[in-house]
């Protein structure tokens, strides 16, 4: 799928982009991602004004719903193929990734009817059930995309990546405004949503341009299977619990309260998980692919105390100041509706600092291949989650849930990224040290706006977050630099 005038606008882009391979293709992925997220900001404000809390509340199940399925996509045989150093194993994988991924979208398409209109109701789903046969159509198409991008990024087609995840956002986007605007609501949402999930398929496939393979016969299907059966046995049940701990959120908030905190929350916690989508997300593949390749050359921590820094000093700052400013932020923005969602990522903001340091250095386990350890802290986190949201139900009140899970998640993600770090052979104090000095600085900078968030004037509290941003880049830009040179 191409986006009219993307090939200029590249060239033009190309000039700015800096030398070293590894910023390259870190500056390629994250400015796609970071294009995309920006058309969800604009967007946004009108998508408020569309839809209620309540149909975000509704778009946030179906979400989450897709997304613990899309953990079993390929039975997370996908995951490995960036490894193999022979280009057909790698292709057997992604054959084989495809096979049991078709299986797993008949599956849940027959299933998906038999749902027991019983667990509807109590899991508050009557808003949703209408619109069950969307869920696997998402799961089929999120799930072909899931695969098709290891191996962009195996290829290290990583512009096309970023093609495709602008392509998502635009067509989604457009597609989430104007059902809105015709009165198909909360329909609208997630018909933009599976197209959010599933465009850019064809654009993937492109990664196959100039090579030619063989479909592979059912021997060597199954050695690979035998040879990577820890992505299964671990990984997939790991990515599962993984996604249950930042998904079961939503749906445990419909069951508990209602559709429209539900909405509050997830309005909320998706924008503040933009420096994560932006930063982490194309990191993480660029990291995966370096940790991958260092890991026979014995230099894993050095490349991991890079992507380290680099996070630290891109993620802490954005985080501190969001955290500041959410609630009249929220309301300004998005109406008066939505100013309690500003409070709730004023909640979460902690914890988000943690996870953005931690979640794109996490394929670590993967590249050293340990995934058993990963499974059992995943185990551990959604845990934590769920009794932390239960937490709140004896004070009745959603505000002190999402306080609790705040909380409960920061201490869970600052272990994670200890543990992260100690794999992959870092010193931990060296590390946390660094984490401090950037922290302090950002505090420091942010000392004003802070001061006129207290008193009530947004004009200098806006100004002053925007002159803090400018100071801390100009202070931390030639290290940033320097680090991938």
């Amino acid at each position: 799928m191409t986006i009219p005038g993307i090939d200029k606008a590249r060239e033009k882009f190309a000039k700015f982009v800096p030398k070293s391979k590894t910023v390259r293709s870190i500056s390629v992925l994250a400015g796609g991602t970071a294009m995309a997220q920006f058309i969800n900001i604009l967007f946004a404000p009108l998508l408020t004004r569309v839809y209620s809390p309540a149909d975000f509340g509704v778009l946030s199940v179906y979400t989450a719903i897709l997304a613990l399925l899309l953990a079993f996509s390929g039975f997370g045989y996908h995951l490995a193929i960036p490894l193999p150093k022979a280009n057909n194993r790698a292709f057997n994988l992604l054959v084989l990734s495809m096979i049991l991924h078709l299986l797993l979208c008949l599956f849940v398409a027959t299933a998906i009817f038999f749902v027991p209109d019983k667990w509807v109701r109590i899991l508050k789903w009557e808003s949703l059930q209408p619109y069950f046969w969307l869920i696997p159509l998402g799961f089929a198409g999120g799930g072909f995309y899931t695969i098709l991008n290891y191996w962009a990024v195996r290829e290290k087609a990583f512009g096309v990546i970023s093609r495709t995840r602008m392509a998502q956002s635009i067509f989604g986007g457009i597609t989430q405004i104007f059902l809105g605007f015709i009165g198909l609501r909360p329909i609208g949402l997630l018909i933009g949503q599976f197209i959010n999930r599933t465009a850019g398929i064809l654009s993937l496939a492109s990664s196959f341009k100039g090579r030619t393979f063989r479909f592979p016969r059912s021997h060597r299907l199954k050695h690979v299977a035998k040879r990577y059966r820890r992505f299964p046995l671990y990984s997939s049940w790991g990515t599962l619990l993984n996604t249950a701990s930042a998904q079961i959120t939503p749906i445990l908030l419909v069951s508990w309260y209602s559709e429209s905190v539900a909405g509050w929350f997830s309005l909320g916690n998706r924008l503040i998980n933009l420096p994560l989508l932006i930063i982490g997300a194309s990191v993480s593949q660029v990291y995966f692919q370096k940790a991958s390749a260092s890991r026979f050359s014995g230099n894993t921590a050095n490349v991991t105390e890079k992507f380290f820094k680099a996070l630290a000093i891109v993620g802490i700052f954005p985080l501190i100041a969001i955290a500041i400013i959410a609630p009249n932020l929220f309301s300004t923005v998005f109406g008066k509706d939505w100013a309690i969602s500003g409070l709730y990522v004023r909640f979460l903001a902690p914890y988000l600092i943690f996870q953005v340091l931690a979640s794109p250095l996490s394929t670590v386990f993967f590249a050293m291949e340990r995934q058993r350890t990963l499974l059992v802290f995943q185990s551990i986190l959604l845990l934590t989650r769920v009794t932390s949201l239960y937490s709140g139900r004896f004070f009745e009140s959603a505000d002190h849930s999402i306080l609790f899970y705040g909380v409960a998640s920061a201490a869970a993600y600052c272990v994670y990224l200890l543990l992260i770090l100690n794999i992959s052979g870092n010193k931990l104090t060296t590390l946390m040290r660094f984490i401090g000095k950037i922290s302090v600085h950002s505090v420091l900078l942010l000392l004003p706006c802070l001061y006129f968030q207290i008193m009530g004037k947004q004009i200098f509290m806006y100004s002053s977050a925007f002159l803090g941003s400018c100071a801390f880049l100009l202070v931390w830009r030639s290290y940033l630099k320097a680090l991938f040179n």
